[in-house]
């Protein structure tokens, strides 16, 4: 079977986040037999420094082709306008010979973007959301037509949890099926703890979305009670110099410490030395952060945003409402003093079990066959 992603971003020095998951995606999809190609058309500004042009290259043995035409905020038709255009003229460079049996888009801009495509070579177009957009309870009337507009074209919509499953059907009447998120669960491993006290960790942008800031508030009423605890952040942005101010203020230097943008390649190290991930986001439509945190056997404490709660249950961690310091410190102080009801083999094998590329790959082919009937 030949599918030919299409995205608007890869994970490249430049960007090491951007198109994460639909690289994952093409992974799981490769072990399963597939022929993979993954067609990025990056629109975004000049502001975002990376090489214009096409591109080409290959990542794990999957070809990648990038159309970066720097756009950034125009208006919505022109962006649709170029983006159809610069996608036709990838296809023609790629497939000289066959035709992909699937197009796969990732977010619904990429779909609107591939729809034309499809329906001119009469090829089954797949989109996947995942915009944090989308889970949003009160969207505008104008993305609404965008929505339904990206979904028009598509054999099938799928949604990566639960929750954005509801909202795509309450802001569009498009009723999606349900494939999470694929983890690549061989990268982490669990690491047996040698630490003294009890340490959190969050890994995320440093973003409002993500609210480190909550994190941290929390951490303060638990410090206050417990003075070997300590906590760790992985990742960067606009809230990173607030919290670390804000740490040495407090006089919690030593106890708060920041690493940086990490690889996924350290985040076994790391968590090692942590006894429990915390997620207390306004939003995820998802949350791979989780999963990559029960592969290494951590519970995990996060808010109900919209996709958390179909992941994190008792077995695993605990949900707490979003922006409410005071019952994310409870959870946190409540994971610390029953840490042994949480078993770190119990965790890694159902994250194993559910998000590997081996169950998200066969799960993505029966999708396939059922359009391709």
């Amino acid at each position: 079977m030949q599918i030919m992603i299409v995205s608007n971003g890869l994970p490249l020095k430049s960007s090491p986040l951007l198109g994460i998951f639909e690289l994952d995606q093409a992974r799981a999809l490769k072990r399963q037999g597939a022929s993979v190609k993954v067609l990025c058309i990056d629109l975004r500004s000049v502001r975002r420094k990376r090489k214009l042009g096409l591109e080409h290259g290959v990542i794990d043995g999957i070809e990648w082709y990038r159309y970066a035409i720097p756009l950034g905020n125009v208006p919505i038709e022109l962006y649709e306008l170029v983006g159809r255009w610069a996608l036709q003229h990838l296809y023609r460079k790629v497939y000289k010979k066959n035709t992909p049996d699937i197009i796969h888009a990732h977010f619904y801009d990429m779909g609107i973007i591939a729809g034309t495509l499809s329906k001119k070579l009469k090829v089954p177009l797949i989109i996947t959301e995942h915009s944090s957009l989308v889970i949003k309870k009160q969207i505008s009337k104008r993305f609404r037509r965008e929505l339904k507009k990206g979904y028009a074209s598509a054999h099938k919509v799928i949604a990566v949890s639960e929750g954005l499953q509801k909202q795509i059907l309450e802001h569009t009447g498009v009723k999606s099926i349900i494939v999470n998120n694929v983890v690549d669960i061989s990268q982490f491993e669990y690491a047996k703890k040698q630490h003294k006290g009890f340490g959190y960790i969050m890994t995320a942008n440093l973003i409002p979305r993500k609210n480190p800031r909550l994190l941290l508030e929390a951490f303060i009423k638990v410090h206050k009670e417990d003075k070997d605890t300590f906590l760790g952040y992985i990742g960067d942005g606009i809230e990173r110099k607030y919290l670390e101010e804000q740490a040495e203020v407090l006089g919690l230097k030593d106890s708060v410490h920041f690493y940086g943008r990490k690889g996924r390649e350290d985040y076994s190290a790391l968590y090692g030395n942590y006894d429990c991930f915390v997620l207390p986001s306004n939003a995820e439509t998802f949350g791979v952060v989780i999963i990559e945190g029960f592969a290494c056997g951590l519970p995990c404490i996060a808010t109900r945003c919209g996709g958390p709660e179909y992941i994190v249950d008792e077995s695993n961690g605990m949900i707490v409402p979003q922006k409410d310091k005071d019952a994310l410190a409870q959870a946190m102080m409540l994971i610390k003093e029953n840490k042994k009801r949480y078993d770190p083999n119990q965790i890694i094998e159902k994250a194993r079990s559910k998000y590997s590329y081996e169950f998200i790959g066969k799960q993505l082919f029966n999708v396939y066959r059922e359009v391709m009937k």
